[in-house]
């Protein structure tokens, strides 16, 4: 294959269907709108845009039925995601929303097999948007440090009942017990911007041609919101990038190619520690500090219900979970969560799907499955918004270096 070739021809199959772009600005839009409600109808937006794209997806599948060429492409991926989606459904029993959500999903990823979506619009959509909400994080920490003013970027009134507890920080920049300005643009929190960005920032490091000016932009802007797991992402992602071109070079040249490099790293590193902002950043993963009134970290937090909740599962609980309806209304890492209500075997099929997608697929699919396999532990990426996102990315680029 030739270098960059990935990006400049559009998916073969996606030029079958006229709507290979509306489907990727589906799959890119889903997690800005999901902290938002249809007015009167009590669901989220991008709930409501699942349930009503069903039906092209449903149409998508039958058109490719009736062509008797239909097959599932990508069986190494999707397989292993619906049983997953299938065994959440099970767990579902009672919670309604979610149980057919979930369904939904599981529409939506056979669709994306059929190969409708244009991974080109895709790449370029999720770049663009992971740069405004860069440059927009960075403009709103230049206000705040140099005028004292916030710029909410989210509509607190236009929210889902159930994000109430959030006004105060959209409209402030403020969390709770914390001292430490934390902006992240339109999206619901500095962790999610993370969670959409590093993605991105993989997109314009790895695939295809490299895309030096946003990646840096996106760096920039997951480190401004101070996350934790946004300055950890940015970091391993570069040290991979940079390691990965020391790999490829000459022989002769490694040795003070990694050394300048890390130099610059430490150089990096060591600039960005003269901000206030990024040594409270840093200082609010591993301990206790200033702007905590109750000895609150970040790792504290992603840890706090443990004893409570997961600790006393034993047998039966543990190994198959308690469902979703039992779901407690606090914050769970997506490792807390599915523990809780799918168990072992919910952990099991997880896992085995991202791992499986790992070991068929290199590239984007590849970084993208090892990354969400460690965002468990810190992050809630489980949820059927942030699935649909990620399947959708595995699913799309899977195909497209399958059909090279």
């Amino acid at each position: 294959m030739k270098h960059g070739s990935a990006i400049q021809n559009v998916h073969p199959i996606s030029n079958e269907h006229t709507s290979g772009k509306g489907y990727a600005l589906f799959i890119s839009v889903l997690p800005i709108f999901m902290m938002y409600q249809v007015p009167l109808a009590g669901i989220g937006v991008s709930t409501a845009m699942i349930i009503i794209s069903f039906f092209y997806a449903a149409a998508v599948i039958f058109q490719d039925i009736l062509k008797n060429h239909w097959k599932m492409r990508i069986a190494k991926i999707v397989i292993p995601f619906v049983l997953y989606l299938l065994y959440v459904v099970i767990k579902s029993a009672g919670d309604t929303v979610n149980m057919i959500q979930t369904l939904l999903i599981i529409i939506h990823i056979t669709a994306f097999s059929t190969g409708v979506v244009n991974a080109q619009c895709l790449k370029k959509n999720i770049i663009l948007i992971a740069v405004l909400a860069a440059i927009l994080t960075m403009f709103q920490t230049l206000l705040h440090y140099l005028l004292g003013v916030h710029l909410p970027c989210i509509a607190p009134n236009l929210c889902l009942d159930s994000l109430q507890y959030y006004r105060s920080f959209i409209l402030t920049g403020y969390q709770e017990m914390s001292q430490l300005y934390r902006p992240s643009a339109f999206f619901l929190e500095p962790s999610h911007l993370t969670q959409y960005c590093f993605v991105a920032l993989f997109l314009c490091l790895f695939h295809g041609k490299q895309q030096y000016a946003p990646a840096i932009c996106i760096s920039l802007g997951m480190v401004a919101t101070t996350s934790g797991m946004g300055i950890m992402l940015t970091g391993g992602i570069w040290f991979l990038y940079i390691w990965n071109m020391v790999r490829k070079s000459e022989v002769s040249g490694k040795m003070v190619k990694m050394v300048g490099c890390l130099l610059g790293i430490l150089v990096a590193i060591g600039i960005l520690y003269q901000f206030s902002f990024f040594r409270s950043a840093l200082q609010r993963i591993f301990s206790p500090v200033q702007y905590s009134q109750n000895n609150y970290n970040a790792i504290w937090g992603r840890t706090l219900h443990w004893n409570t909740y997961i600790s006393p599962m034993r047998g039966k609980d543990l190994l198959f979970g308690l469902g979703y309806l039992k779901l407690p209304d606090i914050y769970f890492t997506g490792l807390m969560e599915l523990i809780y209500c799918s168990g072992l075997l919910g952990i099991l099929l997880y896992y085995f799907a991202m791992i499986k997608t790992a070991i068929c697929y290199k590239g984007i699919a590849r970084l993208v499955a090892t990354s969400l396999c460690g965002l468990m532990f810190i992050a809630n990426s489980t949820s059927i918004i942030w699935m649909t996102y990620y399947i959708g990315i595995l699913v799309v680029f899977g195909l497209e270096q399958q059909e090279e």
